[in-house]
């Protein structure tokens, strides 16, 4: 199973492992809603839909462990350690000048 919650933890913990697929995305929402305080352990997340990836990114979910794959840290806005989805500056300070996309050169 994807999605695993730790209560035991403080803060509770919410373990993502492996295909995180967008059938989780209710499971998810559930979890947090459910869990004030909840954070999100991605260290075993090998996969992550957008769908859920969205919903951790709006709710402002803290990552208490970030996933290995550096696309993942960059798409939750995570620039190094356990710290919480910072969309400002995932903007600011990851974003490559506009051109470097080579879209519109």
């Amino acid at each position: 199973m994807p999605l695993r919650l730790d209560t035991d933890s403080t803060p509770p913990r919410l373990i993502l492992e492996g295909v995180v697929s967008i059938e989780e995305t209710d499971g998810l929402l559930e979890a947090l809603t459910h869990h004030a305080g909840i954070g999100v352990d991605l260290s075993g997340c090998e996969h992550l839909h957008t769908a859920p990836l969205q919903l951790l990114k709006l709710r402002k979910v803290p990552v208490l462990a970030p996933p290995a794959d550096n696309f993942w840290l960059r798409c939750l806005g995570v620039t190094a350690g356990p710290v919480a989805c910072d969309e400002t500056t995932a903007m600011e300070e990851d974003r490559p000048p506009d051109n470097d996309w080579g879209l519109f050169n």
